[in-house]
């Protein structure tokens, strides 16, 4: 159970750090996507709905992410 003073701290941390917060929620979908943890709906939702779909969603992300590492190695080098 969460006390009232914990929910209270948390929307104040997320209005202080919008940035922050929405980085994370991003972060925290898209490893959902990828890895859902065994048993969650995220599990359940990816695997069992239609393997194929996830299979080549997860190889078109690969294909994302290798494409935005490069562009983010060259910006970095660029520092």
């Amino acid at each position: 159970m969460v006390l009232e003073s914990q929910k209270k701290a948390s929307r104040k941390y997320e209005k202080k750090n919008p940035d922050r917060t929405r980085y994370n929620s991003l972060r925290r979908g898209a490893r959902n996507f990828i890895s859902p943890k065994a048993g969650s709906k995220s599990d359940e939702t990816t695997l069992y709905w239609n393997p194929y779909k996830y299979y080549e969603d997860l190889l078109d992300y690969r294909e994302v992410l290798n494409k935005r590492i490069d562009e983010v190695e060259k910006q970095l080098a660029e520092v």
